[in-house]
């Protein structure tokens, strides 16, 4: 397998290992437009986590994939890679991010897989986001509104009209 972080610490394709994600932490990868390092998992005690869920989720796959990796800090500068930061993981934490995603992502986003890898005290999950030809994929932001977001670097945007126009333009 080849991820972002395997490009960035210039290595060949291979394992996604927890030596990988340290390598990663050790010299501060930073985010990317197909990487984005999460602290935590999405919390699904506040209000707006599965918002949060679809406009992630949504922002890869119109901006061509890519990967988001829980239980990784970053730092506040770069958006460098600073701290393993283990989640506690198991299938239900990982059936309530797919039905968010499946729920509030409009085409929804087929191909979601999740990459464990176990590290002290709990684990570092490894989300791809697939490249996706339905694209633009617009979340649903609230109870009424919907937005088209994508990556921009190591940030999310949202697609402006002429974005919209042009992904819709593409795709048909």
């Amino acid at each position: 397998m080849f991820t972002p972080i395997h490009r960035a610490l210039g290595i060949e394709p291979g394992a996604i290992t927890h030596h990988l994600i340290d390598a990663a932490v050790d010299r501060r990868v930073e985010e990317t437009g197909d990487l984005d390092w999460k602290t935590a998992l999405y919390d699904s005690r506040k209000p707006t986590w599965q918002d949060e869920v679809a406009k992630d989720v949504a922002a890869m796959a119109n901006s061509g994939g890519g990967w988001i990796v829980f239980g990784v800090e970053e730092d506040g500068e770069a958006n460098g890679a600073s701290k393993v930061t283990p989640v506690e993981w198991n299938a239900a934490a990982q059936q309530r991010i797919l039905r968010a995603a499946y729920a509030r992502v409009g085409p929804p986003v087929l191909g979601l897989e999740f990459f464990p890898l176990d590290v002290e005290e709990g684990h570092v999950v490894l989300l791809r986001v697939p490249d996706s030809r339905d694209a633009p994929h617009f979340a649903r932001k609230g109870d009424d509104a919907f937005v088209a977001p994508r990556r921009n670097g190591p940030h999310t945007v949202f697609m402006s009209d002429r974005e919209i126009e042009r992904s819709f333009r593409e795709r048909f």
